[in-house]
């Protein structure tokens, strides 16, 4: 019981400083059938509280949203079938960002969503399909991979455009939203390498493809991070990448005039 009230109170701090943690419970669930491969009844009571806080704390959020910052209107006026684009595009986006992370930008350009073009319905089914092999294959390749992309998928659900938020009136996507679900496919990334690299090249290659990896990342790091040095330069940065959004956001209510 003592272990549950601390796990609780840390939750719930989280969730005081960061309500996105609020897909917590679910996280812990899907790591428990990772593990044992089914969830158990005494499992649900485990995070019943943690339900029983966060969901009254994202949804306010997603209130707050709409009704103290005004994320409604025009701009957000979307069908479920608009939405189901816009999120099964971000979808891809974020993953494609994690795995190749160039061209990052403050500020990405908002797409044109169209729910009669089927060129955009491919990234909902391809999505789809994608999730559909995982499952099959856990024979095969263990239950890891599906647990690693519905990890991520459920952590960065609020941001997928199912809910109104500010950003949302000048980009569907940042990167800054996915933090947290970045785990799930950091995770599989490490793990995929890692057993790659042990069956051709053996343990003593494990270190060095590592350190290699951490290089390459750690120069891109230094390299982007001159980019938010200063306003100044993080607006002349994003302006040079993406021309409109000096007219959406850096002349908006987000920025002083």
């Amino acid at each position: 019981m003592k272990y549950l009230c601390a796990s609780t109170t840390a939750y719930v701090a989280s969730l005081l400083s960061k309500t996105t943690t609020c897909s917590l419970p679910v996280a812990l669930l899907i790591t428990v059938w990772w593990k044992r491969g089914r969830i158990e009844r005494k499992d649900l009571y485990h995070v019943l509280p943690m339900f029983v806080v966060g969901i009254p704390l994202g949804l306010s959020t997603a209130l707050f949203e709409r009704f103290c910052l005004n994320a409604t209107g025009p701009g957000f006026d979307f069908t479920f079938f608009e939405r189901l684009l816009i999120a099964s595009r971000a979808w891809w986006f974020y993953i494609g960002k994690l795995l190749w992370p160039s061209e990052l930008i403050f500020c990405y350009p908002r797409w044109v969503i169209n729910q009669h073009s089927m060129a955009q319905w491919l990234f909902f089914f391809g999505a789809l399909l994608f999730c559909i092999i995982l499952w099959l294959l856990q024979r095969k390749i263990g239950r890891g991979p599906f647990a690693a992309i519905f990890f991520f998928s459920v952590t960065i659900f609020p941001a997928l455009g199912f809910f109104n938020t500010l950003p949302m009136r000048y980009s569907f996507v940042a990167d800054h939203f996915q933090y947290l679900a970045s785990v799930g496919i950091i995770v599989i990334c490490s793990a995929g390498i890692f057993s790659v690299v042990l069956r051709l090249l053996g343990k003593r290659m494990i270190m060095c493809v590592s350190l290699l990896v951490l290089i390459v990342l750690g120069v891109q790091t230094y390299k982007q991070s001159h980019v938010y040095k200063d306003f100044e330069t993080l607006f002349r940065d994003t302006r040079s990448k993406n021309p409109a959004a000096y007219g959406k956001m850096f002349r908006g209510p987000l920025w002083p005039k």
